[in-house]
């Protein structure tokens, strides 16, 4: 199921340009690269998911060194250090869980080549995956969007709503300094 969605994202990438925000830095280090283990070493505690899992591994951060010396003989576990009991929890929470599904989009991007595109041209890692900070939908991306609907036949009250919609776009941009807070359904 996950490679149909890998191909979907790439042919959405690779035919119109179409960006892949918000997935986090260890998923897009490991589409580029392929590898868990450089995926690993950017995890942080933001990236798992599950709230019960990062709770604990925030409970661990903060125990006392005794605190996990008895956690860890009633676990029959032995690591080193808390930095290392912490970085393994997020690595395997983060990677290593979901590395079936992981490695089936990274097959779907492969289908179409994007994935040697990334390891060549790893700069356009952030273009393809933009952070929810760095993706903003600007009046031009909304009108280039709308553009289809200009060039074929439309009734008389079809073209009021969208120039009323356009109309709504330029003036919204106006008040909010270039920046349009929309959500869009398209059909």
């Amino acid at each position: 199921m996950f490679s149909v969605v890998g191909k979907a994202w790439g042919h959405c990438f690779l035919q119109s340009q179409q960006q892949i925000p918000g997935l986090p830095a260890p998923v897009k280090v490991f589409l580029a690269t392929g590898c868990p283990e450089s995926a690993c070493e950017v995890a942080t505690i933001d990236d798992v998911a599950d709230l019960a899992v990062r709770e604990s591994i925030t409970f661990i951060n903060s125990a006392s060194e005794e605190d996990l010396e008895d956690l860890m003989v009633q676990s029959g576990v032995s690591v080193a250090t808390k930095a290392q009991v912490v970085y393994e929890c997020i690595s395997y929470n983060v990677v290593y869980k979901p590395i079936k599904e992981l490695e089936q989009l990274l097959g779907g991007f492969n289908s179409v080549s994007l994935s040697d595109f990334l390891r060549r041209n790893r700069r356009y890692i952030e273009d393809i995956f933009p952070t929810q900070e760095q993706y903003q939908l600007n009046p031009q991306v909304i009108m280039n969007a709308i553009e289809p609907f200009d060039s074929r036949e439309l009734s008389t009250e079809e073209t009021k709503v969208l120039d009323f919609f356009k109309q709504y776009i330029i003036a919204t941009s106006d008040q909010t300094a270039g920046t349009v807070y929309l959500t869009l359904q398209c059909k």
